[in-house]
């Protein structure tokens, strides 16, 4: 890995092997005015098979910003060339079942991110986040509220919302809702 500075941009240019791939990659982080910029795009083509064209292109591009009164908002797009586009089930599932790589973060093509997050007073933060999968109009929505019980020790409550279409009614509906609550003592 090879890492630099120009004008103000941090810029990473990478290349190795990894999984049974040859990579290369460039990534870079910075500021267009007061916005935060990002990026990063990696190769991976396998080893074995360096003159066919079967290699894959995974790619994020992403902003940030801060407001004065503590709201924070930020959004980012992803493309994976080796994704698919209507998975259904299948592709959420992919999401969650631990078999992604680098090389394969989210099985679908596309995908669009937004965060926002807000301190509604000293002790409580809120925050809400979302995914959208446009090959199959799947939707991620992970809810969070954050209280600090007393000074180094807080308390999350924290939901995980996979919505799509059923594949048996044919309806749009969550397909698996999760709330989780975390303890975390900080020293």
């Amino acid at each position: 890995m090879w890492k630099f500075n120009v004008k103000g941009y941090d810029v990473q240019v990478l290349g190795g092997y990894a999984r049974q791939d040859v990579v290369a990659g460039l990534g870079w982080a910075g500021n267009l005015g007061p916005v935060g910029f990002k990026g990063e795009g990696t190769y991976f083509h396998p080893a074995e098979n360096l003159a066919d064209t079967s290699g894959v292109v995974v790619a994020s591009i992403s902003a940030d910003y801060s407001f004065n009164n503590g709201f924070f908002l930020s959004g980012a797009g992803f493309y994976n060339s080796g994704g698919g586009g209507d998975q259904g089930l299948l592709g959420l599932g992919n999401v969650t079942s631990g078999r992604l790589t680098a090389k394969n973060l989210l099985p679908y093509e596309w995908a669009g991110f937004l965060t926002a997050g807000y301190p509604i007073s000293p002790l409580l933060n809120a925050s809400l986040t979302g995914m959208f999968f446009p090959g199959d109009s799947g939707l991620f929505l992970n809810p969070g509220l954050t209280v600090s019980v007393f000074e180094n020790f807080d308390m999350d409550a924290i939901g995980q919302l996979f919505f799509g279409e059923n594949p048996v009614s044919g309806d749009y509906e969550a397909l698996q809702k999760a709330i989780f609550v975390r303890l975390k003592y900080s020293y």
